[in-house]
């Protein structure tokens, strides 16, 4: 059970975005795998493209995070669970871009003051894709629209709920040819939240709970 007031981590996000990140080492908990291998390489090829995500929680007495379910329509990552977010266009930074996706995908606006800090890169082989992910918080979400072009479904999930091991799982997944090891969190009725959305939130989900251990070990020494 957990009570701590969670706009104090946003706080301690802000501030922990700044200094070294888990980055691969949290990435890498939800890669797909062939036995002990990765199976895709993450070294970014010469021809990635950057693209950016924004990563929203939302709330205050618990923290929500938003997430989008992508047109089946789409060419490239159709039907998956995804952040608002897509390709940089000439000349703009990722921020820009992470902002300007989420309101043409969502019809959210956010502003650059919204923004806490970015999570670490991740570069993605299907899209050939360099992805920058940021984080950013509103108190409230007073309403959003979808742009049905992109987006099947917007959706609000407890950041807390990611917590509970419970909730990840693996399945197998035939790609070129391969039965491919895939861990997913199973918190959409018909999508698994899979691939590199998911490898993006494992580095938020550890500094996370790199608070909750913070949290608790304060609690501790209170009452010695």
């Amino acid at each position: 059970m957990y009570n701590f007031n969670n706009v104090e981590f946003v706080e301690y996000l802000k501030s922990r975005l700044t200094q070294n990140l888990p980055g691969i080492n949290a990435q890498i908990k939800m890669a797909m795998r062939i036995g002990n291998s990765i199976f895709r390489k993450l070294t970014v090829s010469p021809t990635a493209r950057t693209s950016a995500v924004l990563i929203l929680l939302n709330g205050i007495n618990s923290l929500n995070l938003l997430f989008t379910l992508r047109s089946s329509n789409l060419k490239k990552h159709s039907n998956q669970i995804s952040f608002p977010g897509g390709r940089c266009d000439l000349n703009e930074a990722p921020v820009n871009a992470a902002i300007r996706e989420t309101y043409e995908e969502t019809g959210i606006i956010i502003e650059e003051k919204d923004i806490l800090g970015k999570l670490s890169e991740i570069y993605v082989p299907p899209s050939d894709s360099f992805i920058v992910p940021f984080v950013a918080y509103k108190e409230k979400i007073h309403s959003f629209k979808t742009n049905p072009n992109e987006v099947e479904e917007v959706f609000f999930i407890d950041l807390h709920k990611f917590v509970d091991d419970n909730i990840k799982k693996i399945k197998i997944m035939k790609i070129d040819g391969y039965d491919v090891e895939t861990p997913y969190w199973d918190v959409h009725p018909k999508v698994p939240l899979w691939g590199a959305t998911s490898m993006i939130l494992s580095e938020l989900i550890t500094l996370y709970q790199e608070w909750l251990d913070n949290q608790l070990n304060d609690l501790s020494n209170i009452s010695q």
